[in-house]
Parts: C-alpha cells; sequence; structure tokens
C-alpha cells in the first residue's frame, strides 16, 4: 500500500490513536511481506508485533504518518534480518518462490520489496538503509541469480489474493482488470473504469502497466504461467490418482482466485492466439494423460485418439465455460468442492459403465451387440 493510502491526520493524534489505525491499514500486508523474508508465517507475526512496538516507543521522534510508516517498514525489515530465517514458504504454482531462500538477504528483500509489496523506490531504499544505485544492483543480482527476465512474474500468485485488504495497488489492478475484461470483453473497458474498480486512479494503472495492451499482455502471461503449473501437478498427481481431472485442478486454483474462472472463460470463447494457445496446452495435456492411462491398463485404447482426446477435455471446459447454466439447472456450482463431488461421481459412472443399456435378447437366445 502507498505511503499516504489510509493515512491518518496526524498532528493532534496520539501514540495510541495514530498507531491503532497504522495496524489496521498495514499489519496484514506487513505480516505477508515479513513471510517471505524470514520464511515463517508464525515468526512473521512477531516480527511485525515487534516492529509496532519500537514504533510506539520511537514516536515522540517523528509525529507524522509518513516518518512512522517508513521507520514501522524499516523495522520489519531489520528484524527479518535479525532471525535465523527458514526457507521462505512454498506458494502453489510459484515453485520459483522457494528458490529466494538462496538469496543473500539484501537481493531477496529487493526483489520481494519491488516486486510483491509494490513499495516505491525511494521507500524501498530507505527501509533496506540503501541508496538508490545499490538497491538496483541487488534487484539485478537476485534477478540474475534466480534466472528470470521478469521478477513480477515470480510473485503473481502471491500478489493475486481475492482478499482486498492483502492487495498491492498492482495486485488490486489486475484483479479488477481480469474480472472487468471476463465481464465485457476487452474492447468494452477502458483504462479508467480499471482505475475505478481497483480503488486508484488511471496514472497509477499506467504507472505500473504502462497501457491497457500492456496489461492485458500481464494477464495472459498469468494465465499461461497457471496453465504450465496446473499441467505439471496434474502429471504428478496422475501418478497417484488416475480419476484426477483438469476440472478438478481448475476448481483447487479458483478457491485462491476467483476471477480467474471468468477470464479463462472469456479467452476460449473470444477465441484469438491466446484462447487459441491455451486451449492447445489443455488439450496436449490431455493427450498426454490419456496416453499415460492406456500405458497403465487403466483404459481401453480408442479406434480415434484426437477425437476421443478433444471430446473429453471438452467435457472438462464445459464445466467452466457452463458455470452459470449449469449452477442454474442442478441447483449446485459444479467447480465449488460440492459440485464438484457430484459431477466427478455421475462422471465417472457415465465413463466407467457407459450410458446405453444392453440390447434385449434376440431369439435363439443371441444378443444384438451394437449399443
Amino acid at each position: 500500500m502507498p505511503a499516504g493510502t489510509l493515512r491518518p491526520d496526524w498532528p493532534g493524534r496520539d501514540a495510541d490513536e495514530a498507531l491503532t489505525a497504522l495496524y489496521h491499514a498495514h499489519f496484514r500486508s506487513l505480516a505477508r511481506i515479513a513471510a517471505l523474508l524470514a520464511g515463517d508465517s508464525m515468526k512473521a507475526e512477531e516480527i511485525v508485533q515487534d516492529a509496532f512496538v519500537a514504533t510506539f516507543r520511537a514516536w515522540r521522534r517523528m509525529q507524522d504518518g509518513d516518518k512512522a510508516l517508513g521507520y514501522l517498514r524499516r523495522a520489519v525489515v531489520t528484524r527479518t534480518r535479525s532471525r535465523k530465517a527458514a526457507p521462505p514458504p512454498r506458494i502453489p504454482g510459484t515453485p520459483l518462490v522457494a528458490v529466494l531462500s538462496s538469496l543473500p538477504d539484501r537481493q531477496r528483500e529487493a526483489l520481494v520489496l519491488t516486486y510483491y509489496a509494490d513499495w516505491p523506490e525511494s521507500q524501498i531504499a530507505a527501509a533496506m538503509g540503501i541508496g538508490r544505485h545499490a538497491l538496483n544492483a541487488h534487484i539485478r543480482r537476485g534477478m540474475s541469480a534466480l534466472q528470470i527476465d521478469r521478477a513480477e512474474l515470480l510473485f503473481n500468485d502471491m500478489n493475486m489474493s481475492s482478499d482486498p485488504a492483502d492487495l498491492t495497488s498492482a495486485a488490486a489492478i489486475r484483479i479488477a482488470a481480469m474480472t472487468l475484461f471476463a465481464e465485457r470483453g476487452y474492447a468494452g473497458v477502458t483504462v479508467r473504469q480499471i482505475a475505478s474498480a481497483a480503488g486508484v486512479s488511471p496514472a497509477l494503472v499506467i504507472h505500473h502497466y504502462g497501457s491497457k495492451e500492456r496489461l492485458r499482455a500481464v494477464l495472459e502471461e498469468r494465465v499461461a504461467a497457471f496453465v504450465e503449473s496446473m499441467l505439471a501437478e496434474l502429471a504428478r498427481i496422475q501418478e497417484e490418482d488416475a480419476s484426477t481431472s483438469i476440472a478438478e485442478l481448475f476448481a483447487d486454483q479458483l478457491e485462491r482466485e476467483p476471477a480467474l474462472a471468468g477470464y479463462v472463460r472469456r479467452l476460449l470463447c473470444d477465441g484469438g492466439p491466446a484462447g487459441a494457445a491455451l486451449f492447445e496446452r489443455l488439450y496436449q495435456a490431455t493427450r498426454s494423460g490419456m496416453r499415460a492411462l492406456e500405458q497403465a491398463g487403466i483404459v481401453r485404447p480408442s479406434g480415434d485418439d484426437p477425437v476421443r482426446d478433444a471430446f473429453l477435455l471438452s467435457n472438462d471446459l464445459a464445466m467452466l465455460l457452463l458455470r452459470p447454466l449449469i449452477s442454474q439447472v442442478t441447483g449446485v456450482d459444479p467447480l465449488a468442492r460440492d459440485g464438484l463431488v457430484r459431477w466427478s461421481a455421475e462422471a465417472f459412472d457415465v465413463y466407467s459403465g457407459g450410458i446405453f443399456v444392453a440390447a434385449a435378447p434376440k431369439e435363439g437366445g443371441r444378443r444384438d451387440e451394437r449399443h
């Protein structure tokens, strides 16, 4: 959250009242930042609480909102260094986050505070106790060590929390854009509308993303990254549970990022390069999965593999594309947990037992084997 946002009217406020306002505005976001730096969510909360105590004790030297927030942020950063931290937690769908633990403190701080916390450069430098040139050097070294070109992609999953209290401004803009593009299509949404939905100014949208087109490219990159991680997870899980489907993994993701469903639905229905590429990746994953199941003797060979695999993928995607209509006629969301249980049970019954009854025996005791 940028400095000055939700800033109390500091003159005339005592330390208790002012720090209470700071606590409500910043505790959760600071705790999540500390968790990435320290590698432990419980330890992170202790670090932030200690930082608030230190800020309270130093209050008489500040009496100003920006100074107090800056002091608090620096206290959080410096306290994470003094703890013997475990590796940062693994975040589902973003395995590179674990690699942060291998970076020196300064490089990890520079990447987290720049691309996750979304603090202004001057405030990051102040919190780390270094100059801007040194900050940029740490960012470059960290990105080089992680062998990535765009470090913001590393933090996309975490920055897309559905809880507004936890969002950075960049994340809020992405969620607003994803939701509006899904509802109205890309051409039907303006930068001003995105800004209004995100609770920021149009200038801040441009500051973060440069243009509406660039913002859409970021969202498409996010979907691509999600699909890659989902398919990797699908390959891993299917070794243990052959019944796991793409729909089930979509359901897992939707619990963390509700706006994704509508945006993926829009991509697939509107077509275009991004939608076509998404369908191709899902189709190839389905084909690979079915070949593996055939080799394991779990499913029988097909006379037309490409059509069978497209049919199966279409059934899975129908839950996503027709989700509102399915919910309307069945009374249950097919991608919610209870709906997925019902849907999966019926789908398994159809796939394993077929849908047609066997023909009645003909005279002479022979059966008509045609189904």
